[in-house]
């Protein structure tokens, strides 16, 4: 959403706030600070209380809602409301019904299994929709209420700077395991498979999982700890770069199971995928993500090892024609304005 706040900073004479909380105060301030955004106003909320808590007890005890409630005096003095995630709709109940704000959501991460496409996105004023793709599944749903205008991520962090992560010049893998039980690839494929890299010293892997599997799975250290000091394996379990795109971009191979990154990775440039899946999900249709089609999708861990070496070797005469269809498809790009230039004027219209 940061992006589009941006744009309508520049584009309107609204004041323009970004709301956020201390986790995420540092990366917010640099995106502003490097677009010189200076008419901006970054507030950050906080809790009752002066600590920050892990992401996962700080979901358990809703503190969104804690917020919400503490802040109501300040929320109600919004004409607009732009989030990134549905639950925020909360909002509508924390404000008096006589307070005309209208609600827009950017959403979270690229719409790419059944959670993306529920209903809850009848409840904003506008919501804003990727390219064709999605815009044929959204009409198929009765979701009207959208404007086409690409991807908004990348807008925010176009100053990103490359990084380089090994000293060598070997083919890296990432892998990028979701959180969630039933769908999670983490307790059934993750030792194998970063067992497999530790002895393979040809391939590089970063292991970057959803921020919050380290907090909600009890075997994560168990497992994670073997690996920490094996040179060709990066493990990541929380930074920024996960945020920034930093490491879809510089890998070569991506591997994952339901996560929207995988799309993510494709949009930079067609590469190899592999899906890891531990709960039979392929075999039904309303549960598969529209990753899955942009790669080999296994669902016995005895296959990792060949699946790995597969995905190279039939990326090319495969693969990389789905995926650039794909891509056209999924992603809506302008001639002529950038997807945050498009969503802050359909705002601009909206709110007129």
């Amino acid at each position: 959403s940061v992006g589009v706040a941006i744009e309508l900073a520049k584009k309107t004479k609204y004041q323009i706030d970004l709301l956020c909380v201390q986790n995420n105060m540092t990366l917010i301030q640099e995106i502003v600070s490097t677009f010189k955004a200076d008419n901006i106003k970054i507030h950050v909320l906080r809790p009752y209380w002066y600590f920050t808590l892990p992401n996962y007890i700080s979901s358990k005890i809703q503190l969104k809602k804690i917020l919400f409630f503490k802040y109501r005096n300040l929320l109600k003095s919004y004409d607009a409301f732009v989030s990134c995630k549905f639950d925020d709709l909360f909002l509508k109940k924390v404000l008096n019904k006589e307070v005309h704000t209208q609600y827009f959501f950017t959403n979270h991460g690229i719409s790419n299994r059944k959670i993306s496409f529920l209903d809850y996105v009848l409840d904003y004023d506008l919501f804003f929709i990727l390219g064709s793709k999605e815009r044929e599944i959204r009409d198929e749903l009765g979701h009207h209420n959208y404007a086409e205008v690409g991807f908004l991520k990348p807008d925010a962090l176009i100053h990103e700077i490359p990084k380089e992560f090994f000293k060598n010049k070997h083919l890296t893998f990432v892998y990028n395991p979701h959180w969630e039980k039933g769908l999670t690839s983490f307790n059934t494929f993750a030792e194998i498979l970063l067992s497999f890299f530790s002895k393979e010293k040809k391939y590089n892997l970063i292991f970057a999982p959803h921020g919050i599997l380290k907090e909600r799975n009890t075997s994560y250290q168990r497992i994670v700890s073997k690996f920490n000091d094996v040179e060709n394996i990066l493990i990541d379990s929380g930074s920024e770069y996960s945020n920034t795109m930093t490491y879809t971009k510089y890998a070569d191979v991506y591997i994952g199971d339901v996560s929207s990154q995988a799309l993510e990775f494709v949009y930079f440039k067609e590469r190899p995928c592999l899906f890891l899946d531990a709960y039979n999900i392929n075999s039904n249709a309303s549960e598969r993500p529209l990753s899955w089609d942009l790669g080999e999708v296994i669902s016995d861990p005895k296959n990792l090892e060949i699946a790995l070496e597969r995905s190279l070797s039939i990326f090319e005469s495969k693969y990389k024609a789905i995926q650039q269809v794909f891509k056209e498809e999924m992603f809506y790009e302008d001639p002529q304005y950038s997807p945050s230039q498009l969503a802050a004027q359909a705002i601009i219209n909206k709110l007129q």
